[in-house]
C-alpha cells in the first residue's frame, strides 16, 4: 500500500513540476528536494528491503510531508505578490547572472579554491571525509566549506551556465572552473552533486525553452539519473580509501578502473543499508507519537536551535546540542547520526499541529528571502549570492533550523560586506575625479 501512495505522489509531482516549468524558481528546488529525498528515494528503499515500521505511521508520515508541501504551495501562490515571487524565477535569475562579469568570476574562483587549497596544505585533505582522525579539522573544514565555498561554487555555475561570453578566454576559463566543480562535487558529499546537476540540467532546459518534464525528455532524465548512480558507487567505493591513505600518509592508487568502479554498487548499497532512510526515521517518530510513546516537546528543539546560533561571547555557558541529540534524548535512543530534518523537527515538537506550523516557518524563512532580493535586485552579485544560498537551504532537506539561520546570518554579513566594499570603492573612485 505504502509503495502505492508513492507511486500516486511521484506522478502528482511530476505533473505539477510539468505544469510549473515555465515559471521554475528558488521554491520548486525545495520541492524537489522534497521528491528526492522523501518520495523517489523512498521507493529505492522500499524496493530494496523491508520496513518493520507500523504502515498507518507511513501512510500519516506521506499525509504530512503531502500536506505541509501542498499548503506552501498554496500560501506562496495566493498570499505573495506576483512582483516579489517574480524574484524567485530562474528567468529573473540568469539575466542577473549573465550580466556578471569575469574578473567577478576570478575573484570567487580564487577565494574559494582557496579556501580548499588552505585546508589541504594545512591538514592535508580536500574533501570532506568523516572517518579522518582530527576531529577538529574535520568539523572546521565542513564548516568553513558549507557556509562560504558551497554556496559560492553554486553561484559560480550559475554564472557560467548563464553567461553570454563567446570570446576564447572566458570560454576555456569558464570550461575550467567549471570541470573543478564538478570534480570536487564528486568527492565532497552526493547531496551537493546532486544539487550542482539539478541545476545544470535545469538552466540548461530553461535557457532552451524545453520542458524537462516532458514525456519527451525522460531519456535525458534516465541518463541523468544513470550519471547520478555511477557517481555515487565511484564515491562510495573509494572514499574509505582516499581517508586510509591520508592517514596513513600514503598515496592513494585505484584499486580497480573507472569502468569497473562506477558500476560496482556494493558499496553504495551497504550504505544505503547501514544508515536508516529520511522517511524511514520521520516515519519512526510519527510512530512513537501516535502510540503516546513520546509526547510533543512543544518548541525546546526549535528553542535549543535557536540558542544553537547565537555567537558565545554573547551567550556564556552555551551548550550545542543538535536536533540528532535531543531527538535521541526524548526518545530515550542512543544519539548517531539520524536523518533528522525540519519536518521531523517539528513533528517531535508540536505533533499534529506541525502540519500547519511547519509551513508557517518555511514561509516566514521564504518571505525574508524574498524581502533581500527585492531590495538587491539591482546589486547582481548580491542578489546571486541571496539566491544561491536560498537554493542550497531549500534544497537539503536533511537539514537543521540551526543551520537555516546561520545561512540567514550568512547572507546578511556577506551583504553588510558587499556594501561596506562598494561604499569604499565609492569613496575612492569620487577621490580620484576630485584630484
Amino acid at each position: 500500500m505504502v509503495m502505492s501512495v508513492l507511486i500516486i505522489i511521484i506522478m502528482c509531482t511530476w505533473f505539477y513540476m510539468y505544469k510549473d516549468f515555465k515559471r521554475i524558481n528558488i521554491f520548486s528546488m525545495y520541492v524537489v528536494g522534497i521528491f528526492l529525498s522523501f518520495i523517489l528515494l523512498t521507493l529505492v528503499y522500499k524496493i530494496k528491503q523491508h520496513s518493520d515500521i507500523d504502515i498507518q505511521a507511513q501512510i500519516l508520515t506521506i499525509g504530512y510531508i503531502f500536506l505541509t508541501t501542498v499548503i506552501l504551495i498554496l500560501l506562496i501562490k495566493f498570499f505573495i505578490p506576483k512582483h516579489y515571487t517574480n524574484l524567485m524565477l530562474f528567468d529573473f535569475i540568469i539575466q542577473r547572472a549573465s550580466c556578471v562579469s569575469v574578473p567577478i568570476v576570478i575573484i570567487l574562483s580564487a577565494f574559494s579554491f582557496g579556501t580548499v587549497l588552505y585546508f589541504f596544505k594545512t591538514y592535508g585533505f580536500i574533501f570532506r571525509l568523516p572517518e579522518l582522525s582530527d576531529l577538529n579539522a574535520v568539523n572546521t573544514y565542513g564548516i568553513v566549506i558549507s557556509s562560504f565555498v558551497i554556496p559560492i561554487f553554486y553561484l559560480l555555475l550559475i554564472i557560467i551556465l548563464s553567461s553570454k561570453h563567446r570570446t576564447r578566454l572566458p570560454y576555456y576559463l569558464y570550461t575550467v572552473i567549471f570541470g573543478l566543480i564538478l570534480v570536487y562535487f564528486l568527492f565532497y558529499s552526493r547531496r551537493e552533486l546532486l544539487l550542482a546537476l539539478l541545476l545544470i540540467v535545469f538552466i540548461l532546459m530553461y535557457k532552451k525553452k524545453k520542458n524537462i518534464f516532458s514525456v519527451y525528455k525522460i531519456p535525458i532524465m534516465l541518463v541523468f539519473l544513470l550519471f547520478v548512480f555511477i557517481a555515487n558507487n565511484i564515491y562510495e567505493n573509494i572514499r574509505l580509501d582516499i581517508a586510509e591513505s591520508i592517514m596513513a600518509g600514503t598515496s592513494f592508487e585505484l584499486n580497480k578502473n573507472i569502468l569497473e568502479l562506477a558500476f560496482d554498487s556494493e558499496a553504495s548499497e551497504a550504505n544505503v543499508q547501514d544508515r536508516m532512510a529520511i522517511f524511514d526515521f520521520t516515519s519512526l517518530l510519527m510512530n512513537q507519537l501516535i502510540n503516546k510513546n513520546i509526547s510533543p516537546t512543544y518548541g525546546a528543539i526549535l528553542n535549543q536551535n535557536i540558542l544553537n546560533t547565537i555567537p558565545s561571547i554573547l551567550y556564556t555557558n552555551k551548550k550545542v546540542l543538535s536536533s540528532d541529540e535531543m531527538i535521541a534524548q526524548f526518545m530515550h535512543i542512543r544519539s548517531t547520526d539520524y536523518p533528522t530534518n525540519i519536518l521531523a523537527s517539528f513533528l517531535v515538537d508540536f505533533g499534529i499541529f506541525a502540519v500547519v506550523l511547519y509551513p508557517l516557518f518555511m514561509i516566514l524563512y521564504i518571505v525574508f528571502i524574498l524581502f533581500l532580493l527585492k531590495i538587491n535586485k539591482n546589486k547582481n552579485l548580491l542578489y546571486l549570492i541571496i539566491v544561491t544560498y536560498s537554493i542550497y537551504t531549500l534544497f537539503n532537506i536533511e537539514g537543521s533550523i540551526t543551520g537555516m539561520i546561520i545561512n540567514i546570518r550568512n547572507i546578511i554579513l556577506l551583504s553588510i560586506l558587499y556594501k561596506s566594499l562598494s561604499n569604499i570603492y565609492l569613496i575612492i573612485k569620487i577621490k580620484r575625479k576630485q584630484k
